[in-house]
């Protein structure tokens, strides 16, 4: 039934598995669950499996160390004949929604939103902090320096921070990418770091705003390069080692196809250089081991810790 999927998915699965050789890893451990099933008519006849795709895995290294990690995705497969034929994409499995009021009887409408906001320039050259090797992943980095404790005082919550990001990662998406926005409420809320009210494109100004159904938030609330540079430069952040990392701690990705940090989720759990991530993206719940898998267009990481609360 799985053959031809198979078939399909076999170069790239026995790449990643040469790549993680050449770093001295393997998998010694794969469990696979599906939860969450609904089935459905599809296409010219065909039936449409939903479900929430769970993994577990061990990934050991030489020396006996492992990295444990847990990840979910949505699952959409297509079977016709009783034969799967695809692992189908949105517009195979998705309902068209009639062009007339009663679209509304079929979902719920979301407030307007702007799709994207432009990034800010930094007055700088970008240096990717941590870039990925030709295998999609990172260049063993030193243990970093323990923190400086005058910081941490003033900075946000980061145990709130982590934890409002695991018991709020269900709420509803304002915008269509939605990753900043979401980390920007996590530690507004959670962390209690405090907006800053003034000019929507300033770098320095960090707040949501909204006036009836429009959203007026600023640059960097909604957008994940925006962000990460509000976090740098205007609230005493800095950069993080992954093995340094903790929960609470903001990550971003890096994408050689737009050539900007164009994703971010909060850490939400970390050890030896494996970390649990909680996003408004594919997945909730996700690891930094999943981005690597999941993310062929990623090419660097940035952790980094905020430093100012006000």
């Amino acid at each position: 039934m799985f053959r031809n999927l198979l078939a399909e998915q076999l170069p790239v699965l026995t790449d990643r598995r040469e790549a993680y050789a050449r770093h001295n890893r393997r998998f010694t451990e794969v469990t696979s669950t599906c939860d969450d099933v609904l089935t459905g008519p599809g296409p010219d006849g065909s039936v449409v499996v939903r479900g929430i795709l769970g993994e577990h895995s061990v990934l050991t290294h030489t020396d006996g160390t492992q990295e444990p990690e847990e990840g979910e995705l949505p699952g959409r497969f297509v079977f016709t004949g009783e034969v799967l034929r695809q692992e189908a994409d949105d517009a195979a499995v998705e309902v068209t929604l009639p062009a007339t009021g009663d679209a509304q009887r079929y979902a719920t409408v979301a407030p307007p939103a702007e799709d994207s906001i432009e990034d800010m320039p930094t007055g700088e050259e970008e240096v990717l902090p941590t870039e990925l090797d030709a295998d999609g992943m990172p260049v063993d980095e030193p243990v970093s320096a323990a923190p400086v404790r005058s910081m941490l005082r003033a900075a946000p919550n980061h145990s709130g921070t982590a934890s409002w990001a695991k018991k709020n990662v269900k709420i509803k998406w304002d915008y269509s990418t939605d990753c900043a926005n979401f980390v920007s409420k996590a530690l507004n809320s959670g962390g209690k770091m405090q907006q800053r009210k003034g000019g929507r494109k300033n770098a320095s100004r960090w707040f949501r705003n909204n006036i009836g159904p429009l959203r007026l938030d600023s640059y960097t609330w909604a957008a994940a390069a925006n962000l990460r540079q509000h976090l740098k430069n205007h609230r005493g952040g800095r950069e993080i080692s992954r093995y340094d990392a903790r929960p609470g701690d903001i990550i971003f990705g890096y994408y050689r196809s737009s050539k900007k940090w164009n994703h971010t989720g909060v850490v939400t759990a970390a050890k030896g250089g494996n970390i649990n991530i909680t996003q408004h993206g594919t997945a909730a719940h996700t690891t930094l081991n999943q981005w690597f898998k999941r993310n062929k267009n990623l090419t660097a990481i940035s952790i980094i810790r905020p430093g100012k609360r006000s």
